[in-house]
């Protein structure tokens, strides 16, 4: 039994037929102490979880049940759907988790995909979405639904780091907008292609703030700047968003695009929509 140091964090790690199980009742720990059980069963029941850790188990393991699998799959996200890793393992074979019981017990996590809960940070659990971010490039091939992109891993920790930007807000919710899955897309026409094209910016925030609804498409991946693909989506965003005021139970809704990145060497048309400023992003 040895010891991992993850985010500053000790962790421990298990051996199993030469591969590394990393301890995420030790992670989980280090969230809330009195409540590991109930964090990593929150982790299990997210639909972008089962479907990662269905994968990985195709693709490493011969004796996985598939229709135990897409039994959780379809139930996954679901208010009722309760899920614990004992109850993984036994009914679908897996391998990537390790329930043990004990002294030295808790739930392991193969390495492929153990750190994604501690990626998981404190401040998103309550949301609808808890992204996982991806610690093999290998692993992105496989699964479409993860976060990975270098650019958005970095805005995940930035935002992580000034959390404190959201804490006037009555409420938010934020979510990473993925095209295979959600119909939601800003179309805008493409002066390069010379065609029509939609803009899937990365991720989305929901916000309220006193008597005011905030929209904000954040969209941190690089953008080809000056007269290309930025400016066109700027321009098909402020023909659907700018042109009208926007209302939603009789209370202004003001929606927001940035493109996470510095303005350097872009069009002037288009400068406003560039910062990594995070007071700018969610000010008023």
């Amino acid at each position: 039994m040895a010891k991992i140091n993850v985010l500053n964090k000790e962790i421990t790690v298990i051996g199993r037929d030469e591969e590394d199980y990393i301890c995420i009742t030790d992670m989980a720990k280090f969230k809330d102490p009195s409540r590991t059980d109930y964090i990593i069963q929150n982790w299990l029941r997210n639909r972008s979880t089962i479907e990662y850790l269905g994968i990985w188990e195709q693709l490493n393991n011969p004796s996985f049940k598939p229709i135990e699998f897409d039994g959780f799959r379809k139930e996954s996200g679901l208010n009722s759907f309760v899920l614990t890793a004992k109850q993984w393992i036994e009914k679908t074979g897996a391998i990537g988790l390790i329930s043990k019981a004990g002294r030295y017990g808790g739930t392991f996590a193969h390495k492929d995909n153990g750190l994604s809960l501690e990626l998981n940070t404190d401040f998103l659990l309550e949301h609808y979405y808890n992204p996982i971010i991806l610690i093999s490039e290998a692993q992105r091939q496989i699964f479409k639904h993860i976060i990975w992109v270098p650019s958005e891993v970095e805005f995940l920790k930035k935002l992580h780091e000034n959390r404190n930007k959201l804490e006037k807000y009555e409420w938010w919710y934020f979510s990473k907008i993925d095209q295979t899955t959600d119909d939601v897309s800003i179309p805008y026409y493409d002066t390069k292609k010379q065609e029509y094209s939609n803009f899937f910016p990365d991720f989305i925030f929901w916000l309220k703030y006193k008597n005011k609804y905030h929209i904000k498409f954040i969209d941190p991946k690089g953008n080809v700047v000056g007269l290309g693909n930025a400016e066109d989506k700027a321009r098909g965003f402020e023909k659907i968003f700018l042109v009208n005021r926007n209302e939603y139970n009789k209370m202004e809704v003001k929606v927001d695009l940035f493109f996470y990145n510095e303005p350097t060497g872009v069009n002037e048309s288009v400068r406003d929509y560039y910062t990594i400023d995070f007071e700018k992003i969610f000010g008023d």
